[in-house]
């Protein structure tokens, strides 16, 4: 990744507008990246697949592949190859979903990633959709926002709770970028974390870096929808169909989680070369693509195809709509399975918006044929399925209905999304596509001090008997040498700092990298004096606050100008959690 100038090591994040303002340089930063990646990936598909599909997709309506064509075997061959040299060679975190690296990183590596996984993502990224792999663009888009926030928080002074904020907003950054919306983007970041949750206390920054990255995105490549929709209608009599489609989102949601989940777990367990599995992955989707070319690519053509032919389904049998594109939905999922789960990179709600369209349009067709009287809009079937599958198969209800608006540039489908996705999300919160999705913030390592604080707040420092400790006083006259030593000795990052028998102030070595400064160098000039110390007097709750605020892992104790020492945070849960047992 390209390097920031020296003058961002100096910031340090705490406070909320802080947050904020970093917020838009990412945004900024992504914006640009965003440009960058579409561009590229325009120029590898138009090298042979954009006009491959662009030919299948007007001279077929509902038809299958006219005839073998070994130039598309040859190039996902290749694809597959260059997916799996990359992987294995220079980044292996570019294998399989994007998001779902985003979200790994988020709960279990205080945020933490390669910045350089941004730029071989995108790379394996259009390899895997030039040569005609079935995946998504969503994946490298979060990627590269994530990885501009990394690049980003590894330059300036801050905590694990900012820098795992700071990378949801750069992936929310990308995702409002490639899909033209900037709120169904933010909303995506703080949604995809967990089945029951959503991380509420990030979607302000997410918003900022989303909306700066979206302008800066349709500035260069266009504003508008990402889709062009009309005939657009909601009509009561459809609401049972709506029901009916809901079901189909569920049963084919929990097959292609089923069916992903399989495929990786065997390719993952096959006694062969890592660079070989994407290849083998790539020959199982061109038997498929064979069958059926439309369910190879990003899918983005496709589907701007399907909403572009609502009079010729109108013209159309609806038994021969119903069967089409119950098949290209179960093709659509085997494809993806085999690109993503082989190791090739890609995401998967692109395929998904394929997928929930297909039973849209089957849905529909359905409905014309019980009530062949009704008047009917096929799109509008398609655009509620695009958006009740994924919200079924990622957890993300809101985010995939603002989504599916924001494609389009209307809310005139939201109450048919309202009740599809809410069925689909009902049934299927068992499951989810991503697999380090995790039920809800509680049970995430990000959120381990979210607690009862009513507790706390009841019991004075005196009187809960939690040892006040000194083992990590210093004086600010010891060199950055020593305290690192001391660190290493200590396993310890926060340091108290004493003038005296007075309290001077807090050194992190989380907050200052001490190795960009002379050994020879006192603390005095790192510290940070700007916070006063607890009393005796003071409450738990007030402890615990003072470091979650600071994100230090100990709070400084004086007593009439005087330093006792430092209450740690472990002590304190573990005072909680020792009480709690007792109720």
């Amino acid at each position: 990744m390209l390097a920031l100038p020296s003058i961002f090591s100096r910031i340090s994040i705490k406070s909320s507008n802080a947050v904020y303002l970093v917020s838009v340089l990412i945004g900024v930063l992504t914006g640009f990246g965003a440009v960058a990646f579409s561009k590229l990936l325009k120029l590898a598909e138009s090298l042979y697949y954009g006009d491959y599909i662009s030919a299948h997709l007007h001279t077929s309506f509902l038809s299958w592949a006219p005839e073998f064509n070994p130039v598309l075997l040859v190039l996902l061959l290749l694809g597959g190859l260059l997916n799996g040299c990359i992987a294995y060679f220079y980044c292996a975190e570019i294998r399989g979903s994007g998001v779902d690296y985003v979200i790994e990183r988020f709960h279990n590596h205080e945020g933490r990633m390669r910045g350089r996984i941004a730029i071989f993502k995108s790379i394996s990224t259009m390899f895997t959709l030039g040569t005609g792999g079935s995946a998504g663009k969503e994946g490298p888009a979060a990627q590269i926002g994530a990885g501009f926030a990394a690049m980003v928080a590894n330059r300036i002074q801050i905590g694990p709770k900012a820098r795992r904020t700071l990378l949801l907003t750069g992936a929310a950054a990308g995702l409002g970028a490639i899909f033209h919306a900037p709120l169904a983007g933010a909303l995506t970041a703080t949604e995809m974390l967990y089945r029951e949750d959503l991380e509420a206390d990030a979607l302000v920054p997410c918003i900022i870096a989303s909306i700066v990255s979206y302008l800066i995105y349709t500035f260069f490549m266009g504003s508008g929808p990402l889709y062009a929709a009309e005939h657009l209608l909601f009509n009561l009599h459809d609401v049972p169909a709506y029901i009916v489609l809901g079901l189909l989102c569920f049963l084919a949601g929990f097959l292609f989680v089923r069916t992903y989940e399989t495929v990786h777990q065997r390719f993952t367990a096959l006694p062969l070369h890592p660079v070989v599995k994407p290849v083998l992955g790539a020959l199982f989707v061109f038997g498929i693509a064979s069958v059926c070319p439309r369910v190879t690519g990003s899918s983005s053509e496709v589907l701007q195809t399907m909403l572009d032919r609502e009079i010729a389904f109108q013209g159309a049998i609806p038994f021969q709509i119903f069967l089409f594109f119950g098949a290209v939905a179960l093709l659509k999922i085997l494809a993806t399975s085999f690109t993503v789960g082989s190791g090739s990179a890609g995401g998967l709600y692109g395929p998904s918006l394929l997928i929930g369209a297909s039973l849209g349009l089957a849905t529909a067709a359905l409905q014309k044929l019980v009530l062949p009287g009704m008047p009917i809009s096929y799109i509008s079937f398609a655009l509620v399925g695009m958006g009740a599958f994924y919200s079924g198969v990622a957890s993300a209800p809101i985010a995939a209905m603002v989504f599916v608006c924001e494609l389009v540039g209307s809310y005139v489908l939201l109450p048919p999304l309202i009740i599809v996705s809410t069925i689909t999300l009902v049934l299927s919160h068992r499951w989810t596509i991503y697999p380090h999705q995790l039920p809800n913030r509680f049970q995430s390592p990000a959120h381990s001090w979210d607690m009862r604080t009513d507790l706390l707040e009841r019991v004075r420092i005196s009187d809960s008997r939690i040892s006040i400790r000194t083992h990590t006083v210093v004086t600010p006259r010891i060199t950055l040498k020593h305290l690192r030593r001391l660190a290493t000795r200590m396993h310890a990052t926060d340091f108290v700092v004493k003038r005296g028998n007075e309290f001077f102030g807090m050194i992190s070595l989380q907050h200052v990298d001490t190795h960009r400064h002379p050994e020879k160098n006192t603390i005095a000039r790192y510290v940070d004096t700007s916070m006063a110390p607890l009393t005796p007097g003071d409450n738990l709750s007030r402890a615990l606050k003072f470091m979650l605020e600071r994100e230090l892992d100990k709070v400084p104790i004086a007593d009439d100008g005087k330093l006792l020492g430092y209450v740690r945070y472990r002590d304190i849960l573990d005072y909680y959690f020792h009480h709690l047992a007792k109720k």
